[in-house]
């Protein structure tokens, strides 16, 4: 296990983490202490809990956003792709009517 130091609104923090994985927790930590800066600028000086909340209802709304996107896409894939299964199903019949028909004709 490793420890790492990440520095979030000003403060630093020790976290612990498996081997390996200290640059992914620090980049995670600079992408909150990002969304913090931005908070404690738009909204002006607030308590430190106040500010880690808001920060992360901020990125949890926008994993909220994603996810719902993501739903979309997926919906709109599935049906892309039943489409095409139809239409392809509908090309195999028409290919094998006609193969069909070409044998009864020799």
């Amino acid at each position: 296990m490793a420890d790492v130091t990440v520095v979030v609104a000003g403060r630093c923090y020790r976290i612990g983490c498996g081997a390996g994985e200290e640059a992914h927790l620090e980049t995670l930590a600079a992408m909150i202490d990002a969304e913090a800066l931005v908070l404690q600028r738009n909204l002006g000086a607030m308590p430190e809990r106040r500010l880690l909340i808001l920060t992360a209802l901020t990125i949890a709304d926008r994993l909220s956003e994603t996810e719902q996107r993501v739903r979309e896409v997926d919906g709109v894939g599935s049906e892309r792709e039943a489409e095409l299964t139809r239409r392809i199903e509908a090309l195999a019949a028409q290919i094998e009517a006609r193969a069909g028909s070409s044998r009864v004709s020799m």
